[in-house]
C-alpha cells in the first residue's frame, strides 16, 4: 500500500529506513573512533606529565618552587 501523503511505496519506505539506519551506524562508528582518539591523547598527556614529575629531583629549581623542597 502506498503512503497517501508521500506517495511512497512500502518498498521505498523500507529502503529509505534502511539507508537511515546504515548512516546512523556509520556516524556512531565515527563518534566511537573520535572518542577513542581523544581518550588516547588524554592518556598520553597524563603519562607524559607523570614522567616529567618522576624525572624531577629535589635539587631541580622547578621542583623547589613547586614543592618547597
Amino acid at each position: 500500500m502506498d503512503n497517501i501523503f508521500t506517495g511512497e511505496t512500502c518498498e521505498q519506505a523500507t529502503e529509505k529506513h534502511n539507508l537511515r539506519m546504515d548512516y546512523a551506524a556509520v556516524l556512531q562508528e565515527q563518534i566511537r573512533l573520535q572518542n577513542a582518539k581523544k581518550e588516547q591523547l588524554k592518556q598520553q598527556k597524563l603519562d607524559e606529565q607523570r614522567l616529567e614529575r618522576e624525572e624531577m629531583v629535589p635539587s631541580d629549581p622547578i621542583y623547589t618552587l613547586a614543592f618547597g623542597g
